[in-house]
């Protein structure tokens, strides 16, 4: 576009938002309000799904609150624990895929691992506290973050051990090697969608953060939209800044998107 990302999403051409099929969305202070999902964007979630739009969650939460979004939320999927699991169907264990097409039991070991991992950024990093939902999560492990503490050492501890680190508005996991929400988002447009060529315009991807930046990959998925809550992280997310920011931050800016998508045009 011969522009510096992101342009205001005010800008995005009618004829990209024709093309969308898939809203491919994180949830924590991107669908949030104070922590919370208001009514607003419930009600947005049923209008989309109404008009033949998809939505998929795409959030670091745990693999239970996972089948819980799916179950009661007016949406086709959810992809868990940043990329490390999709849940199609939380009724049928057949229809929930796991990075690397591993099974439930293919992790013990290596959460074995993983808490050992965890319990030594919290030795390094005073104050580290292992998350509640921990004990719903079957590919990664988080810990609560503190905005003015430095967690850089927690990343080295991670690659001592084998494994990665993510750090997003409202936690840090310790993951395995591959597993993002981009790669996990591919698979399922692949599989469930029958989207095999990228980078897609039949996807439009929104986060607020920098464990997003997969979702923001424009050889993947050209169309990305950050809320303007994300404007902090720029600078980090660096050539995987979204392509378009909204006025709006958390829900609002998602409000934002979904307006426009329900007054499109679709593509004839």
């Amino acid at each position: 576009m011969g522009h510096e990302y992101p342009l205001p999403f005010s800008e995005v051409p009618a004829s990209a938002l024709a093309s969308v099929r898939v809203i491919a969305s994180d949830v924590d202070d991107t669908l949030t309000r104070g922590g919370e999902i208001p009514s607003e964007v419930i009600a947005a979630l049923e209008r989309l799904r109404n008009t033949g739009i998809d939505v998929l969650l795409v959030t670091g939460r745990s693999f239970g609150w996972g089948l819980a979004e799916k179950l009661y939320f007016p949406v086709s999927g959810v992809i868990a624990e940043n990329g490390g699991v999709w849940i199609r169907n939380s009724r049928k264990m057949s229809d929930i895929y796991f990075h690397g097409e591993k099974n439930m039991e293919d992790f013990r070991e290596i959460r074995r691992r993983m808490r050992k991992c965890l319990l030594e950024i919290g030795k390094s990093i005073p104050g580290t506290i292992e998350a509640v939902d921990n004990a719903g999560r079957i590919t990664d492990l988080s810990f609560s973050i503190t905005q003015d503490v430095d967690y850089t050492a927690a990343y080295g501890i991670a690659g001592e051990h084998g494994f990665e680190m993510f750090i997003s508005s409202v936690a840090g996991h310790v993951t395995i090697p591959g597993v993002s929400k981009g790669n996990m988002l591919e698979h399922a447009l692949r599989k469930g969608y029958g989207i095999d060529s990228f980078p897609t315009d039949q996807v439009l991807a929104i986060g607020d953060s920098t464990n997003d930046a997969a979702l923001f990959d424009r050889k993947r998925f050209s169309l990305s939209v950050g809320v303007a809550n994300v404007e902090p992280y720029l600078d980090a997310l660096g050539e995987n800044a979204p392509v378009f920011l909204t006025a709006g931050s958390a829900h609002a800016g998602f409000l934002e998107v979904a307006s426009a998508l329900l007054n499109r045009t679709p593509r004839q």
